[in-house]
């Protein structure tokens, strides 16, 4: 008894208390229900510790997987647009110089957008001229050429230079680019250097090998693929009128225009300037050629020749001139001599002068051009005639007219 009076008091426990909490049980009849209490105890707190770590992984499993919406860690600011930055230019001319205007770079361009860029341009030139025209641009990958102001092919309107406006596609991948090209034009004209001229002559008719062709503007130099004016003279070594019935080019030249209307009748040993405007071949150096044409030649048939004498006296007796014998085909426009005698057969004086021709024909000259007299028989006076035939062929008669002013 004495020993149950030492063991301290334990309350009942309450229907809401579990009978575990002071760590003892009192025991039964027979103390297997404190050995009882005391084998749970053991196994709380480990149970306790795994709960702890299940409730951890569990919980990390929530935040990493179970949630759908993304999240931004905080700190790092979100991804910008795709830039490109453009930072040289380099294009050539071919025939043009070539210059960038405006801002030598170019920055902060969205990934395959567009942008302008404007050229300047310049034609190249030589002493004969200037390129005539802009013909092509090509622009290096990855760039691409969306289409340029003015359009291309464009023909320079005057000697200042003008401005490209370049309309480009920018590259789709982010990145620092220079924008290479090359501008293509026409080349500049080239010299065309005229040495000499070289004639053949075709000749028609009863005359040849008179017909000279000469230019005083030679050399000269063009530039080619030019019209250009130059003089050819015509020279007549010929002593009657010539008619000439065309003149043409030899190639690579060609004849645009001639200032002489074919055919032209050429006076005798006489030069006929024939302005032409010629266009030019390709540069080089050359020798005009041609050719220059002759028709046959007209003539003048000539028929009966006979004189006549006025007297403006009383005659004494008849006297009949003695003329020598002209040619009896003449070139038109010809000039010939002929002799004309007159014999006194009188016993006394008389004066006679030279007065004319019949029509169509021309004296040129006459000798002497004074009265001559003749004093005695058998004496006689001469007279000799530089006659021009008619300028139209035919056939005609020629009278030479004397007086007899005794």
């Amino acid at each position: 008894m004495a020993t149950d009076e030492a063991r301290p008091f334990v309350p009942e426990p309450g229907p809401s208390e579990s009978r575990a909490s002071d760590g003892d049980t009192p025991p039964d009849a027979g103390g297997r229900a404190g050995r009882s209490s005391a084998t749970s105890r053991r196994w709380l707190v480990p149970l306790v510790a795994v709960l702890v770590v299940a409730a951890g992984v569990g919980g990390y499993w929530y935040v990493s997987h179970g949630s759908q919406t993304p999240t931004t860690t905080i700190g790092v600011p979100p991804s910008g647009p795709a830039l490109v930055d453009i930072s040289a230019f380099h294009f050539t001319g071919q025939n043009v110089n070539v210059s960038v205007e405006g801002a030598s770079s170019f920055g902060n361009l969205s990934a395959g957008g567009e942008v302008n860029l404007s050229l300047v341009l310049d034609r190249h030139c030589s002493e004969f001229g200037c390129s005539a025209e802009v013909e092509a641009i090509s622009v290096a990958s990855p760039f691409g050429l969306l289409g340029t102001s003015p359009a291309l092919p464009y023909n320079w309107t005057s000697s200042l230079p003008v401005t490209l406006l370049l309309h480009l596609a920018v590259p789709s991948t982010p990145g620092d680019y220079a924008v290479n090209g090359t501008v293509t034009g026409t080349p500049p004209p080239g010299g065309v250097a005229v040495n000499g001229v070289s004639f053949l002559t075709s000749y028609v008719g009863v005359d040849s090998g008179y017909l000279s062709v000469l230019s005083p503007d030679v050399p000269l130099k063009v530039p080619e693929n030019t019209s250009f004016p130059i003089t050819l003279q015509l020279e007549s070594s010929s002593w009657y009128t010539e008619e000439l019935a065309g003149l043409s080019l030899a190639v690579p030249f060609q004849l645009v225009s001639i200032a002489v209307s074919f055919p032209v009748r050429l006076d005798p040993n006489a030069t006929l300037d024939v302005p032409l405007t010629v266009r030019a071949p390709t540069a080089g150096n050359y020798t005009l050629t041609g050719t220059v044409t002759t028709d046959p030649t007209p003539v003048i048939t000539l028929g009966n020749v006979s004189w006549s004498l006025a007297y403006h006296v009383d005659p004494f007796y008849s006297v009949a001139p003695v003329l020598s014998a002209p040619p009896s085909v003449i070139r038109v426009g010809q000039t010939f001599t002929l002799d004309a005698w007159i014999y006194n057969n009188d016993t006394t004086s008389h004066i006679y002068q030279f007065t004319g021709l019949n029509s169509n024909w021309t004296a040129v000259s006459v000798s002497p051009t004074t009265l001559r007299v003749v004093d005695q028989a058998g004496s006689y006076v001469e007279w000799i005639l530089w006659i021009q035939a008619p300028a139209t062929a035919g056939f005609y008669n020629l009278v030479v007219d004397f007086a007899d002013w005794s």
